[in-house]
């Protein structure tokens, strides 16, 4: 590589961009060139640090081994820096490195670049600012990953090269994108000199969308090593069955050095409920799905958002009746046009997830848990209390009433819910299968609905027992951007003025006073309050914990609504309205960012 690419590419970096020509000539001429194709090492975990790297083109992973299992830490993109603590502290390498794809890099040996620190200590100082960034980085959001420049579309039928285009187009209204096919490039060119030509592409453009051919081919191979990420397109309906290019380039065999694998399933434009998710999901391991129907703008930009890590996760806590507060919370996402890509959420707030999952508006959502759910009256439909207080038919019925046998891989949106295993005494996260069944399990709270058991024979309670505002689940689930958390924690008026202060108290006098119509009623707190308050406030430090792990979080005052007030349903909708609304405009400079 000539100095003067090498000086470019140095001014580009933040962390040499305050060096003067001198200094940055000086650099530039201490630079070795390497050249790594994609799966090959470029450094071990334990190696002595011999030298700093900078990334020219291409994309490197980093790995750590724990227990003799290699976790993914990070991915290193064009301009970032390898190496640099091992360098300052003179030590063996803390991960191993590998390239992702085909990858250029400059070599700065270790005695060179020391060397020039002594003569330059204001980059010694840099240095020291981009570790101190990355470890916070890694604290809050675990994995790193480098901005995306290239994404290979994998036409698997006809409508591939149609979703390329309109995908380009969806890139090109933020940034200057471009989309390259095979009849874009001179065949002619050796595998150096084409190589060469993509990475000077890619340099002069913030996003490059290669379109593979349909078949086996060495463009598509080419696509595949050129790709920081691959995005698989097919039509939902046709034949979910592995194709040849699947089977050749895309095989387990090829794994190592090859960038995540995304599908998109194409659904007629007309499309109510997407389908037929797990036949292709049964065949192949991805790393997400989408559902797109071609002409929607809304289905494309939610992949664009996945792609380049700009996503928004909402998660939503439970709080019994409470939970049509998170009706207003979308109401005011829909009116401020505020997208939500992922969706999560325990208890109350996993129907909420559900329901905004299905694809439609508030209003939809507002429908649905009314004619479901609360204008049906109570859902404690009271049973002998050999397990529970309440038969858990009515809550069934209206968890099946408002979703079918909707499955949670044909959700338009990203989903997942939280459900408390007693037997194992751990969060069980439900992210496919039906979906009326990962509620059940999410709602049943202790005591007062049945439990409910997997087909391993494992106990299932309310998710709110162990994590009321999985954040931390929302975590793996996003792919970078904002994480919105509503937590509808609160006091709650529970009678006490009768209880005695031994805690020794016969439940038969208090019974009477109820049932007898010209007595007053007991100020005592009944048992399915106790039940449902004990569950909300089972962990409410964690959730404050996990609070801070969000970018938003909205705290709607709930303290005037009971745990079963369901009569207060257009109130509540209103309180979570007027919280979103007043919340979000304090974070649009964020928002922004991501849209």
């Amino acid at each position: 590589m000539a100095d003067v690419r090498v000086e470019k590419l140095l001014t580009s970096i933040e962390l040499f961009s305050a060096l003067d020509d001198v200094a940055l000539a000086k650099l530039s001429a201490g630079a070795e060139s390497l050249h790594l194709r994609g799966g090959e090492v470029l450094l071990r975990e334990g190696d002595p640090s011999d030298a700093l790297y900078v990334v020219a083109s291409g994309r490197m992973q980093a790995f750590v081994t724990t227990d003799g299992t290699e976790a993914l830490v990070g991915e290193i993109g064009r301009g970032e820096v390898i190496g640099e603590m091992g360098i300052l502290a003179d030590e063996a390498r803390s991960a191993t490195v590998r390239a992702l794809r085909d990858s250029n890099l400059l070599r700065f040996p270790r005695d060179m670049f020391v060397g020039f620190l002594h003569d330059h200590p204001e980059e010694l100082f840099a240095i020291t600012q981009l570790i101190i960034q990355r470890l916070r980085r890694s604290i809050r959001s675990g994995p790193a990953a480098a901005s995306v420049r290239t994404v290979a579309i994998i036409p698997l039928g006809r409508e591939g090269e149609t979703f390329a285009r309109h995908l380009t187009s969806m890139f090109s209204e933020r940034l200057d994108a471009r989309l390259i096919g095979g009849d874009d490039v001179d065949e002619s060119l050796g595998d150096g000199e084409m190589t060469r030509y993509l990475h000077e592409l890619e340099a002069s453009t913030e996003l490059l969308v290669y379109l593979a051919d349909r078949g086996v081919s060495a463009w598509t191979e080419r696509c595949i090593r050129q790709a920081d990420r691959i995005v698989l397109v097919a039509e939902a309906e046709s034949d979910s069955a592995l194709t040849e290019v699947e089977h050749r380039l895309l095989g387990p065999d090829r794994a190592g050095g090859r960038a995540r694998i995304d599908l998109v399933l194409i659904h007629p434009d007309h499309t109510a409920q997407p389908s037929r998710a797990r036949q292709w999901l049964n065949l192949r391991t991805v790393y997400r799905h989408h559902h797109v129907r071609l002409h929607s703008r809304d289905d494309l930009h939610r992949v664009v958002r996945a792609l380049t890590g700009r996503e928004i996760g909402l998660v939503l806590s439970g709080g019994g009746a409470r939970g049509i507060i998170h009706i207003g919370i979308l109401k005011a996402l829909n009116e401020l046009n505020i997208p939500v890509d992922v969706v999560g959420g325990s208890s109350a707030g996993a129907l909420g997830a559900g329901s905004i999952a299905t694809g439609g508006n508030w209003e939809h959502m507002r429908d649905s848990l009314w004619d479901n759910l609360a204008s049906k009256g109570s859902p404690v439909d009271l049973t002998a209390p050999a397990i529970s207080l309440a038969k858990g038919e009515r809550i069934t019925d209206a968890i099946t009433g408002a979703f079918g046998d909707t499955l949670i891989e044909n959700l338009w949106l990203r989903f997942f819910c939280v459900s408390s295993n007693l037997s194992q005494g751990e969060v069980m996260v439900h992210h496919s299968g039906l979906l009326w069944k990962a509620l059940r399990a999410s709602v049943s709270i202790p005591g007062l609905w049945p439990p409910v058991r997997t087909p391993d024979g494992d106990v299932l309670v309310d998710g709110a027992v162990m994590n009321n505002l999985p954040v931390d689940v929302m975590q793996s689930f996003h792919d970078g951007g904002a994480i919105i958390a509503v937590n509808l924690k609160g006091t709650a008026a529970l009678g006490a003025v009768d209880l005695t202060e031994s805690g020794v108290m016969s439940g038969w006098a208090p019974l009477a006073r109820r049932v007898n119509p010209f007595a007053e009623s007991a100020r005592l707190p009944g048992i399915v309050d106790i039940l449902l308050r004990s569950t909300e406030t089972g962990n409410v430090l964690a959730s404050k914990r996990l609070e801070r792990e969000a970018d938003i979080v909205l705290h709607p005052d709930v303290a005037s609504f009971g745990l079963l007030d369901f009569e207060g349903f257009d109130r509540l909708i209103e309180v979570g309205y007027a919280a979103a609304m007043d919340e979000f405009p304090h974070h649009e400079a964020l928002l922004s960012h991501l849209l």
